[in-house]
């Protein structure tokens, strides 16, 4: 199956496309050599599913997010790397995992001395310790923490590797976590033996170096470029280029729907990855619509606006955008998603087809704002229009 397939399987990440959705969108934006350039941009790239795509297209490719660690997540999926450093890699990461396991069998010991509490750097512990704690048993944590302070030791000799091991170590974080889900808080009971975490930890440094021969092999070979960047702001220093970009393959949030940081604050909290930005940033979270859903909406909209005109300063002309989007529900009002993005594309955009798929209303508000109408999520392809 495409979702289990090349690096697609290495971190999960709520409402990410389906990668069968994202290969089949590639294949249609980039149907011929003749669609130049080969460049495709995904402007809410989350772990990477479009670029895995376009990487094993053989496409250059470039993703932009403001969540830090869907950021690091997107790049160590799309890694282009010597093969002499992929081993490497997989041999730092084998030697951590084997000392945490050694770790845990030490913890039984009577004499065994917990090490201090990993303290990432420029992070108030405390803040740290209240966001933590209690979702993880002590013994988990310790291990965690052990498998964290090593890839901090190694940051000063090599950022990029640890920010590569730091991945395989997020995508346990919620599996050895009390927490039921990356999107439900619900706390459930979890028996995690000693020594657990460490081989975890070290099946998916494992599951990420084959899923990146499996790339290579597949036929990787364009430049990649992840970012740290606002989707309304693409252009200027540090981003893209004008008219750069072939195609855009995207899902942008769905209005309403998703709370990005909630998902990701435990993973971010415990690896000391600062998020204030991406909080204050985030396009169309849920959260923002309590009490004051209809001022919330428009400010979405408004959003989605910049986005559109910031994809039409990268897009060459006559390129292609593929945009997923869901139907959804903006405090007790429906959000009827492809109506809204025809209506606020239409002066740069003209739309070539679409297609849509009725999706289960969820819970009671959902069923009384849809109605007897049907919840749906749609892929609408559209082209840039020429400049008169």
């Amino acid at each position: 199956m495409v979702k289990n397939s090349l690096t697609h399987p290495l971190h999960s990440y709520p409402a990410r496309m389906h990668p069968a959705t994202a290969r089949a969108l590639v294949q249609l934006c980039f149907d011929t050599e003749s669609v130049q350039p080969r460049v495709v941009l995904d402007p809410f790239c989350g772990s990477g599913t479009t670029l895995v795509e376009g990487r094993a297209a053989g496409l250059n490719v470039i993703g932009t997010d403001l969540n830090p660690l869907a950021v690091r997540i997107a790049r160590a999926k799309t890694w282009s790397c010597p093969k002499k450093r992929l081993t490497a890699f997989e041999r730092l990461g084998a030697q951590i995992s084997a000392a945490a396991i050694e770790e845990g069998k030490a913890a039984r010991r009577a004499d065994y001395k917990p090490k201090p509490i990993r303290v990432p750097k420029g992070i108030n512990p405390a803040e740290r310790d209240e966001e933590i704690a209690s979702w993880y048993s002590p013994h988990v944590r310790r291990e965690l923490e052990f498998i964290a302070a090593a890839i901090d030791e190694y940051r000063e000799e090599d950022e990029q590797m640890a920010d590569l091991l730091s991945v395989c170590l997020s995508s346990i974080l919620i599996k050895t976590s009390k927490r039921s889900s990356d999107t439900s808080p619900k706390e459930i009971r979890r028996n995690i033996a000693r020594g657990a975490p460490g081989r975890w930890f070290g099946e998916r440094v494992q599951l990420m170096v084959q899923g990146l021969v499996d790339l290579h092999r597949e036929g990787a070979k364009g430049e990649v470029t992840v970012l740290e960047r606002d989707a309304r702001k693409l252009l200027g220093p540090g981003g893209i280029a004008p008219e750069s970009v072939g195609a855009i393959i995207s899902s942008p949030p769905y209005i309403g729907t998703y709370d990005y940081v909630d998902h990701h604050r435990l993973r971010l909290a415990f690896l000391g990855m600062p998020y204030d930005d991406f909080e204050r940033k985030e396009i169309g979270a849920r959260r923002r619509f309590k009490g004051r859903a209809h001022q919330a909406a428009i400010k979405a909209i408004d959003d989605f606006k910049e986005c559109l005109k910031s994809f039409d300063e990268v897009l060459v002309p006559g390129g292609l955008m593929a945009l997923m989007v869901g139907d959804s529900v903006a405090g007790v009002e429906p959000v009827w998603a492809d109506g809204v993005l025809r209506e606020i594309s239409a002066d740069r955009f003209d739309v070539l087809g679409w297609v849509s798929q009725e999706r289960d209303k969820l819970g009671s508000l959902e069923k009384r704002a849809f109605g007897e109408y049907p919840k749906r999520e749609h892929v609408l392809l559209l082209e840039k229009k020429s400049k008169s």
